[in-house]
Formats: C-alpha cells, sequence, structure tokens
C-alpha cells in the first residue's frame, strides 16, 4: 500500500482495563484498514504501532474507535472522524488518546480531537464494525463520500 505512512498506537487513558480497542482508518473510498489491540492496561499504551496509509491526493481521512472495558462497557465516536494525513506526518510515531468522553488523532500536521460516547455493553449491542453496519443499512454516522 503506497502513500504517507504514519505509525499510530493508541493510549487507554481511562481507570480501567480496555479489553479491546478497535480503530478504523480509511483514506477516501480506499479500503477500509482494521485494527484491534486487547488487554490495555489503565493510563497504558497499546503495545504496538500499527501502519496506517494516506495520500497527498485529493480527499480525506476518516476514522472510527471502539474502546470495550473490562466488564464490557463501550465506548465509540459514533460516527466516522475527518481528520487528514498530510505530508508532514510521513514516517511519523502518533499516539491517539482515549478517555471518557474524549479521543485525540495527534498528527504533526494538526491532528484533530472529537467526543467518546459511552453506547451501552457488548451483550447489548449489534455487531459494530463500520462495514457490517453499511451492509446492515445503519451506518456509524455519514459514511465517507465515494470519488
Amino acid at each position: 500500500m503506497g502513500g504517507i505512512l504514519v505509525n499510530v498506537r493508541v493510549q487507554n487513558n481511562f481507570s480501567t482495563l480496555a479489553t479491546k480497542i478497535q480503530l478504523w482508518h480509511q483514506f477516501g473510498s480506499n479500503t477500509v484498514q482494521n485494527f484491534t489491540w486487547s488487554n490495555v492496561a489503565p493510563n497504558g499504551n497499546s503495545t504496538s504501532y500499527v501502519e496506517v496509509f494516506g495520500s497527498t491526493a485529493d480527499g480525506h481521512d476518516y476514522w472510527q474507535i471502539m474502546v470495550t472495558l473490562k466488564g464490557d462497557t463501550v465506548w465509540e465516536h459514533t460516527s466516522w472522524k475527518t481528520c487528514t494525513i498530510e505530508s508532514s506526518d510521513m514516517n511519523t510515531y502518533q499516539t491517539q488518546n482515549v478517555s471518557a468522553g474524549y479521543w485525540s488523532i495527534p498528527l504533526n500536521s494538526g491532528g484533530c480531537t472529537t467526543t467518546l460516547q459511552e453506547v451501552g455493553s457488548v451483550a447489548e449491542d449489534v455487531k459494530r464494525e463500520p462495514e457490517s453496519k453499511k451492509a446492515a443499512g445503519t451506518t456509524k454516522g455519514d459514511a465517507p463520500p465515494a470519488k
């Protein structure tokens, strides 16, 4: 996959173990990248970075995140967040932060912050991945615009 490479990990700023953190990224109408980390300690970082690819072509980068805490409480950003990777982000290492009500996507080019909402528990929820929601006709907010 070509484009602008950004190495991303997530810091769990909740006071509880995050049993699962899922991050989705999509540039324009390209394939959605989906990453999962398990058992991220309270106030700790995911154990690995993942490679996220943006582009200098016309278009935007779209992000979604979902955090499942010990006890199966789920927090997520309920729509695609637009936060565009730019050439100054190439080959950088970035740590996104999640906590009750807050998600930051730091980038050298500026980055973004937005909200996280508590949306219930795993037992109450249908599968939340963006593509399955689109297939079921219930998207998590507006889907990225097609080119």
